[in-house]
Protein backbone atom coordinates (compact mmCIF):
# COMPACT_ATOMS: atom_id res chain seq x y z
CA UNK A 1 0.00 0.00 0.00
CA UNK A 2 1.81 3.48 -0.75
CA UNK A 3 1.55 5.91 1.33
CA UNK A 4 -0.13 9.17 -0.05
CA UNK A 5 0.77 13.15 -0.06
CA UNK A 6 -1.36 16.22 0.30
CA UNK A 7 -1.10 19.65 -1.46
CA UNK A 8 -1.73 22.47 1.10
CA UNK A 9 -2.39 24.35 -2.26
CA UNK A 10 -6.04 23.67 -1.78
CA UNK A 11 -6.30 26.89 0.37
CA UNK A 12 -4.29 29.30 -1.54
CA UNK A 13 -6.69 28.14 -4.17
CA UNK A 14 -9.97 28.72 -2.17
CA UNK A 15 -9.19 31.83 -0.11
CA UNK A 16 -12.72 32.44 1.09
CA UNK A 17 -13.45 28.98 2.41
CA UNK A 18 -10.09 29.04 4.23
CA UNK A 19 -11.00 32.71 5.71
CA UNK A 20 -14.67 31.77 6.57
CA UNK A 21 -12.70 28.40 8.88
CA UNK A 22 -10.28 30.55 10.21
CA UNK A 23 -12.37 33.15 11.30
CA UNK A 24 -14.62 30.60 12.89
CA UNK A 25 -11.63 28.83 14.27
CA UNK A 26 -11.00 32.65 16.25
CA UNK A 27 -14.30 32.93 17.34
CA UNK A 28 -13.75 29.44 19.13
CA UNK A 29 -10.36 30.54 20.68
CA UNK A 30 -10.81 34.21 21.55
CA UNK A 31 -12.94 32.81 23.90
CA UNK A 32 -10.25 32.14 26.44
CA UNK A 33 -9.44 35.78 25.69
CA UNK A 34 -12.95 37.90 25.73
CA UNK A 35 -16.07 35.77 26.71
CA UNK A 36 -18.13 39.14 26.81
CA UNK A 37 -17.85 39.83 22.63
CA UNK A 38 -15.16 39.28 20.94
CA UNK A 39 -15.71 35.80 19.74
CA UNK A 40 -19.24 37.06 18.76
CA UNK A 41 -17.72 39.15 16.47
CA UNK A 42 -15.58 36.77 14.70
CA UNK A 43 -18.66 34.08 14.65
CA UNK A 44 -20.78 36.39 12.46
CA UNK A 45 -17.82 37.10 10.25
CA UNK A 46 -17.26 33.70 9.78
CA UNK A 47 -21.11 33.07 9.33
CA UNK A 48 -21.50 35.59 6.44
CA UNK A 49 -18.35 33.89 4.45
CA UNK A 50 -20.40 30.93 5.30
CA UNK A 51 -23.56 31.78 3.75
CA UNK A 52 -21.51 34.06 0.99
CA UNK A 53 -19.48 30.65 -0.30
CA UNK A 54 -22.94 28.42 0.62
CA UNK A 55 -20.58 26.62 3.31
CA UNK A 56 -23.88 27.13 4.89
CA UNK A 57 -27.67 28.31 3.89
CA UNK A 58 -30.00 30.80 5.83
CA UNK A 59 -32.00 27.34 6.78
CA UNK A 60 -28.81 26.84 9.24
CA UNK A 61 -29.40 29.87 11.46
CA UNK A 62 -32.43 27.92 12.78
CA UNK A 63 -31.18 25.20 14.90
CA UNK A 64 -27.52 27.61 15.89
CA UNK A 65 -29.88 30.29 17.11
CA UNK A 66 -32.45 28.10 18.94
CA UNK A 67 -29.01 25.83 20.49
CA UNK A 68 -27.26 29.42 21.49
CA UNK A 69 -30.85 30.26 23.17
CA UNK A 70 -31.10 26.87 25.26
CA UNK A 71 -27.28 27.33 26.18
CA UNK A 72 -27.88 30.58 27.10
CA UNK A 73 -31.31 30.09 29.26
CA UNK A 74 -29.40 26.77 31.17
CA UNK A 75 -27.29 29.43 33.01
CA UNK A 76 -29.92 31.92 33.82
CA UNK A 77 -33.03 29.18 34.84
CA UNK A 78 -33.02 26.75 37.99
CA UNK A 79 -36.19 25.33 37.60
CA UNK A 80 -35.84 21.55 36.86
CA UNK A 81 -38.57 21.04 34.37
CA UNK A 82 -37.44 24.26 32.49
CA UNK A 83 -34.07 23.05 32.70
CA UNK A 84 -34.84 19.48 32.01
CA UNK A 85 -36.70 20.95 28.40
CA UNK A 86 -33.60 23.04 27.82
CA UNK A 87 -31.36 20.52 28.13
CA UNK A 88 -33.22 17.62 26.17
CA UNK A 89 -33.60 19.92 23.40
CA UNK A 90 -29.91 21.46 23.44
CA UNK A 91 -28.87 17.49 23.16
CA UNK A 92 -30.97 16.93 20.16
CA UNK A 93 -29.60 19.45 18.17
CA UNK A 94 -26.27 19.07 19.02
CA UNK A 95 -25.96 15.51 18.45
CA UNK A 96 -27.91 16.49 15.55
CA UNK A 97 -25.07 18.72 14.32
CA UNK A 98 -22.47 16.27 15.20
CA UNK A 99 -23.72 13.82 12.85
CA UNK A 100 -24.82 16.34 10.51
CA UNK A 101 -28.17 15.75 10.04
CA UNK A 102 -29.61 18.98 10.05
CA UNK A 103 -29.44 20.58 6.66
CA UNK A 104 -28.41 23.91 5.52
CA UNK A 105 -24.37 23.02 6.02
CA UNK A 106 -21.89 22.08 3.30
CA UNK A 107 -18.52 21.29 4.91
CA UNK A 108 -15.46 21.31 3.29
CA UNK A 109 -13.53 18.08 2.34
CA UNK A 110 -9.94 18.78 2.44
CA UNK A 111 -8.14 15.40 2.37
CA UNK A 112 -10.11 12.85 0.47
CA UNK A 113 -8.40 8.67 1.20
CA UNK A 114 -5.50 10.07 1.91
CA UNK A 115 -3.11 6.79 3.43
CA UNK A 116 -0.89 8.35 5.81
CA UNK A 117 0.20 4.55 7.48
CA UNK A 118 0.74 0.91 6.31
CA UNK A 119 -2.24 -1.48 6.69
CA UNK A 120 -4.67 1.09 7.95
CA UNK A 121 -7.32 2.69 6.84
CA UNK A 122 -7.37 5.76 4.88
CA UNK A 123 -7.73 8.98 6.28
CA UNK A 124 -10.75 11.76 5.18
CA UNK A 125 -10.39 14.79 6.64
CA UNK A 126 -13.40 17.65 7.38
CA UNK A 127 -13.74 21.20 8.39
CA UNK A 128 -16.85 20.96 9.77
CA UNK A 129 -18.95 24.35 10.20
CA UNK A 130 -21.81 22.63 12.16
CA UNK A 131 -19.82 20.62 14.12
CA UNK A 132 -18.06 23.04 16.45
CA UNK A 133 -21.25 24.42 17.46
CA UNK A 134 -22.24 21.90 19.97
CA UNK A 135 -18.96 23.37 22.26
CA UNK A 136 -18.99 27.13 21.13
CA UNK A 137 -21.98 28.32 23.12
CA UNK A 138 -21.17 26.26 26.10
CA UNK A 139 -18.01 27.69 26.11
CA UNK A 140 -19.36 30.87 25.90
CA UNK A 141 -22.21 30.46 28.26
CA UNK A 142 -21.51 27.46 30.57
CA UNK A 143 -18.00 26.80 31.44
CA UNK A 144 -15.16 28.67 33.27
CA UNK A 145 -12.65 29.42 31.62
CA UNK A 146 -8.90 29.23 32.40
CA UNK A 147 -8.03 33.38 31.90
CA UNK A 148 -3.85 33.45 32.74
CA UNK A 149 -1.03 31.58 30.98
CA UNK A 150 0.23 31.20 34.64
CA UNK A 151 -2.54 28.97 35.71
CA UNK A 152 -2.50 26.98 32.25
CA UNK A 153 0.78 26.19 32.79
CA UNK A 154 0.14 24.91 36.49
CA UNK A 155 -2.70 22.41 35.25
CA UNK A 156 -0.90 20.86 32.20
CA UNK A 157 1.82 20.39 34.77
CA UNK A 158 -0.86 18.43 36.62
CA UNK A 159 -2.46 16.60 33.94
CA UNK A 160 0.66 15.62 32.29
CA UNK A 161 1.29 12.79 34.00
CA UNK A 162 -1.73 11.44 33.31
CA UNK A 163 -2.04 11.92 30.01
CA UNK A 164 1.31 9.43 29.77
CA UNK A 165 -0.50 7.16 31.86
CA UNK A 166 -3.40 7.32 29.83
CA UNK A 167 -1.20 6.74 26.67
CA UNK A 168 0.85 3.60 27.80
CA UNK A 169 -3.02 2.12 29.08
CA UNK A 170 -4.69 2.64 26.16
CA UNK A 171 -1.86 1.43 24.05
CA UNK A 172 -2.05 -1.81 25.88
CA UNK A 173 -5.83 -1.89 25.07
CA UNK A 174 -5.97 -1.10 22.01
CA UNK A 175 -3.04 -3.44 20.78
CA UNK A 176 -5.21 -5.88 23.14
CA UNK A 177 -8.30 -5.24 20.98
CA UNK A 178 -6.20 -5.03 17.37
CA UNK A 179 -7.40 -1.52 16.43
CA UNK A 180 -3.96 0.22 16.04
CA UNK A 181 -0.53 -0.99 15.34
CA UNK A 182 2.82 0.99 16.26
CA UNK A 183 3.91 3.20 13.07
CA UNK A 184 6.11 6.20 13.96
CA UNK A 185 5.47 8.68 11.15
CA UNK A 186 5.57 12.77 9.99
CA UNK A 187 2.74 12.89 7.09
CA UNK A 188 2.78 16.02 5.07
CA UNK A 189 -1.03 16.45 5.71
CA UNK A 190 0.25 16.57 9.77
CA UNK A 191 0.01 20.52 10.02
CA UNK A 192 -4.11 21.08 8.63
CA UNK A 193 -4.72 17.76 11.07
CA UNK A 194 -3.55 19.62 14.09
CA UNK A 195 -5.02 22.61 13.39
CA UNK A 196 -8.73 20.39 12.63
CA UNK A 197 -8.32 18.30 15.32
CA UNK A 198 -7.55 21.14 17.85
CA UNK A 199 -9.98 23.38 16.90
CA UNK A 200 -13.12 21.66 15.27
CA UNK A 201 -12.59 18.30 17.18
CA UNK A 202 -11.08 18.25 20.70
CA UNK A 203 -12.26 21.73 21.92
CA UNK A 204 -15.97 21.35 20.95
CA UNK A 205 -16.38 17.37 21.46
CA UNK A 206 -15.00 18.16 25.07
CA UNK A 207 -16.86 21.38 25.46
CA UNK A 208 -19.89 19.17 25.00
CA UNK A 209 -19.27 15.69 26.32
CA UNK A 210 -18.12 16.55 29.66
CA UNK A 211 -18.35 20.46 29.86
CA UNK A 212 -22.27 20.06 29.59
CA UNK A 213 -23.09 16.86 28.86
CA UNK A 214 -21.32 15.16 31.96
CA UNK A 215 -21.85 17.88 34.00
CA UNK A 216 -25.62 18.07 34.08
CA UNK A 217 -25.63 14.39 34.69
CA UNK A 218 -23.57 15.03 37.70
CA UNK A 219 -25.79 17.26 38.74
CA UNK A 220 -28.81 15.56 38.28
CA UNK A 221 -27.32 12.00 40.10
CA UNK A 222 -25.19 13.94 42.77
CA UNK A 223 -21.60 14.00 43.29
CA UNK A 224 -21.09 10.65 45.30
CA UNK A 225 -19.06 8.33 43.68
CA UNK A 226 -21.82 5.65 41.85
CA UNK A 227 -23.41 9.05 40.61
CA UNK A 228 -20.45 10.56 39.52
CA UNK A 229 -19.43 6.96 37.87
CA UNK A 230 -22.86 6.56 36.24
CA UNK A 231 -22.57 10.17 34.64
CA UNK A 232 -19.17 9.40 32.98
CA UNK A 233 -20.14 6.02 31.77
CA UNK A 234 -23.39 7.11 30.09
CA UNK A 235 -21.13 10.03 28.68
CA UNK A 236 -18.56 7.45 27.65
CA UNK A 237 -21.58 5.33 25.92
CA UNK A 238 -23.20 8.49 24.09
CA UNK A 239 -19.37 9.67 22.72
CA UNK A 240 -18.55 6.25 21.03
CA UNK A 241 -22.14 5.67 20.05
CA UNK A 242 -21.71 9.12 17.65
CA UNK A 243 -18.62 7.99 16.86
CA UNK A 244 -19.67 4.50 14.99
CA UNK A 245 -19.25 6.50 12.26
CA UNK A 246 -15.62 7.14 12.21
CA UNK A 247 -15.00 3.49 13.56
CA UNK A 248 -14.62 0.45 11.20
CA UNK A 249 -15.31 -2.00 13.53
CA UNK A 250 -16.38 -3.54 17.08
CA UNK A 251 -12.38 -3.10 18.17
CA UNK A 252 -12.36 0.54 16.86
CA UNK A 253 -15.39 1.58 19.19
CA UNK A 254 -14.47 -0.39 22.16
CA UNK A 255 -10.95 1.90 21.87
CA UNK A 256 -12.93 4.99 21.29
CA UNK A 257 -15.34 4.40 24.85
CA UNK A 258 -12.03 3.59 26.81
CA UNK A 259 -10.66 6.81 26.02
CA UNK A 260 -13.79 8.72 26.34
CA UNK A 261 -13.23 7.09 30.12
CA UNK A 262 -10.55 8.65 30.75
CA UNK A 263 -11.13 12.19 29.56
CA UNK A 264 -14.43 12.00 31.86
CA UNK A 265 -12.20 10.97 34.75
CA UNK A 266 -9.47 13.90 34.47
CA UNK A 267 -12.52 16.06 33.39
CA UNK A 268 -14.38 15.31 37.08
CA UNK A 269 -10.79 15.34 38.58
CA UNK A 270 -9.63 19.08 37.37
CA UNK A 271 -13.15 20.43 37.11
CA UNK A 272 -11.15 22.10 34.21
CA UNK A 273 -12.48 21.83 30.61
CA UNK A 274 -9.10 22.69 29.37
CA UNK A 275 -7.78 19.76 31.27
CA UNK A 276 -9.63 17.13 29.23
CA UNK A 277 -8.78 19.21 25.96
CA UNK A 278 -5.31 19.08 26.57
CA UNK A 279 -5.75 15.07 27.26
CA UNK A 280 -8.22 14.73 24.05
CA UNK A 281 -5.67 16.55 21.61
CA UNK A 282 -2.66 15.30 23.09
CA UNK A 283 -3.47 11.85 22.92
CA UNK A 284 -5.14 12.07 19.60
CA UNK A 285 -1.77 13.60 18.56
CA UNK A 286 0.33 10.65 19.87
CA UNK A 287 -2.26 8.60 17.88
CA UNK A 288 -1.52 9.80 14.77
CA UNK A 289 2.02 10.20 14.82
CA UNK A 290 3.37 7.26 16.62
CA UNK A 291 0.31 4.97 15.79
CA UNK A 292 -1.72 3.47 12.21
CA UNK A 293 -4.07 6.01 11.74
CA UNK A 294 -7.03 6.51 12.21
CA UNK A 295 -7.29 2.80 12.81
CA UNK A 296 -5.71 -0.16 11.86
CA UNK A 297 -7.25 -2.87 9.25
CA UNK A 298 -7.81 -6.10 11.15
CA UNK A 299 -7.20 -9.59 9.31
CA UNK A 300 -10.59 -10.24 7.59
CA UNK A 301 -12.02 -6.80 7.16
Amino acid sequence: MQISSFNYGIFIENPLFTLCFFTLGISLMSLWICKKWLWAIFLFIAYFLALYTHIATTASLIPIILLGICQYALKKTTNPAMRFLLFGTAIFISTSLFMHFLPGFANWKVVSDLIISKNSYPLTLWLNFDKPFIGLFVLAYLLPLIESKEKLWELTKKVAPVLVLMIFSLAAVSYYLKAITFDPKVPAVFLIWAIQNLIFVSIPEEAFFRGFFQQELDQAFGLKPLGIGCSIIITSILFALLHIGWSPNFSAIAFTFCVSLFYGVIYRWTQAIEASIFCHFGFNTVHFLFFSYPFAIQPGF
